[in-house]
């Protein structure tokens, strides 16, 4: 007698009808032709997919859209699903997400969660180098042991360029692999580590690429995240003026430089009411938790264990602001609905966001052996991408004579390039792309490239030393945190 199918080889064999059935011609268009409101209404399209799908997995699920579309994510994200098939199934979502009321339910709330990858598993980088040494499965990102080059001589506040720049008139570090750096281009996620002298692993530095690119919830996501970018720098204080671009900070915050006090960065420079302050708190604090939370599940358990092990030594808060206090989780957007994790932990006590800015050669003093970055947008703007140069109208001895030296060399930022992050002791360059999420080490010179009208809009974490020097200050003298005016520089 034939053997039965196991219950994994009957659910495989039903993807596969399941697949080949939403693969025909009529449903495709079926499926590409939804509206809103037959998702609202149960129109015939849907009751029709339904009905299909209850046949063909052996189910009774009736009308009920939420089993629906988990059979069509399954598709979706299946090998044989082709890419019409995909726009197809990604439209019925976009249909669906339209359709979301102001307050998502519970079952609604898990589902995106589980989308965004909170509920993946942990992994340590030590077990994957020995798992891929012993001969099994490699890693997702390709792995590089190198050490550092301590004596790169390269000045603090050193400006970075991945062209050779005559134009600017500065001393510039070229990092182009001609120059000795590896370029980490935008399709590759790679893990540099070093082996130290007791054996150990040391992770060096950790460039994931297309994070949330395969969620649906991707583009909403990243569309509200960099809203939200551009209306902070708009409306807070620049705490780096004398550098391109704008990056301000939420959390803990030392003020003025020339003060001796901790407090909650209350940055904002516009004279906007409460609650308008409270919204964008929430907002902002709600980009850098989702940040965290992604990035504690998706980098390996080594640097946010060591992260998270000095934060609750040193008995340090959550992410807070002075109209945001801590407690009760944190707020994203989708679909214009606000999406709230009450139980969630937010990000660490100090984050950064950041719109076109371009960071000099530098070191940061921290508190832990990492830091960590999220590019949300990169996008070139025209108006800064150096142009041709022109020629002369009037025919002048010095123009003649600018014409036998030869037009002035024009400054291009390599393909793809151009605000990109350099390691300069690694002399590792990582060029910037959306969804790019990276683990750095701050206590080393690194910097970002002139960007030649590249420009990027991203989070980062940082542990600065200043902050947790006086943190630990007033809480043996018993002084509380109190909210400043003014905020100043956190590291």
């Amino acid at each position: 007698m034939p053997k039965e199918p196991t219950v994994k080889e009957a659910r495989r064999q039903h993807l596969r009808n399941w697949i080949t059935f939403l693969s025909q011609r009529d449903v495709l268009d079926r499926l590409k032709g939804l509206t809103p409101a037959d998702i609202a209404e149960s129109g015939t399209t849907t009751t029709y997919l339904c009905a299909e799908a209850a046949r063909i997995w052996s189910e009774s699920i009736g009308l009920k859209l939420s089993r629906l579309g988990e059979l069509l994510n399954q598709a979706r994200k299946a090998e044989e699903c082709t890419d019409e098939l995909r726009l197809a199934i990604e439209n019925f979502w976009a249909c669906k997400q339209a359709t979301i009321p102001p307050h998502v339910t519970h079952g609604e709330k898990r589902e995106i969660a589980e989308e965004l990858g909170f509920h993946r598993k942990h992994y340590y980088l030590q077990d994957l180098i020995a798992e891929a040494e012993a001969g099994g499965t490699a890693p997702p990102f390709t792995l590089r042991q190198k050490l550092r080059d301590h004596h790169h001589g390269v000045k603090w506040g050193a400006h970075l360029s991945e062209v050779e720049d005559k134009v600017a008139g500065k001393d510039v570090i070229v990092t182009t692999e001609s120059t000795g750096f590896d370029v980490v281009y935008e399709d590759q996620s790679v893990i540099y580590y070093s082996v130290g002298d007791d054996g150990k692993t040391i992770i060096e530095l950790i460039v994931l690429r297309d994070v949330l690119g395969k969620s649906r919830y991707a583009g909403e996501l990243f569309a509200w995240m960099h809203a939200v970018i551009v209306e902070a720098c708009k409306d807070r204080t620049n705490v780096r003026p004398n550098h391109t671009g704008k990056i301000v900070q939420l959390g803990l915050n030392m003020g003025a430089r020339s003060a001796r006090a901790i407090g909650l960065a209350s940055s904002f420079k516009l004279d906007l009411d409460k609650a308008t302050k409270a919204a964008h708190d929430q907002d902002a604090v709600g980009v850098i938790s989702l940040a965290w939370g992604l990035m504690e599940k998706l980098m390996p358990q080594e640097v946010i264990n060591i992260t998270r092990k000095r934060l609750t030594e040193l008995g340090l808060p959550e992410l807070e602001t002075a109209n945001l206090r801590s407690g009760g989780g944190y707020t994203i957007k989708i679909g214009g609905s606000d999406v709230t994790f009450p139980t969630a932990k937010r990000a660490p006590p100090e984050g950064y966001l950041s719109n076109g800015y371009e960071a000099r050669a530098h070191e940061d003093k921290a508190y832990t052996p990492y830091a960590f970055a999220f590019n949300i947008d990169r996008r070139i703007n025209p108006k800064k991408v150096p142009s041709e140069p022109s020629e002369p109208v009037h025919q002048t001895r010095t123009a003649i004579k600018k014409q036998k030296e030869g037009p002035a060399p024009v400054i291009r930022g390599p393909p793809g390039g151009g605000s990109s992050f350099v390691d300069l002791s690694l002399k590792v360059v990582v060029r910037q792309a959306l969804g790019t999420m990276m683990a750095i080490r701050p206590e080393f010179m690194h910097g970002t490239s002139m960007g030649y009208g590249a420009e990027n809009s991203g989070v980062t974490i940082s542990f600065s030393e200043r902050i947790v020097e006086a943190w630990e200050t007033a809480r043996r003298l018993g002084i509380t945190v109190e909210s400043f005016q003014d905020t100043g520089d956190g590291n």
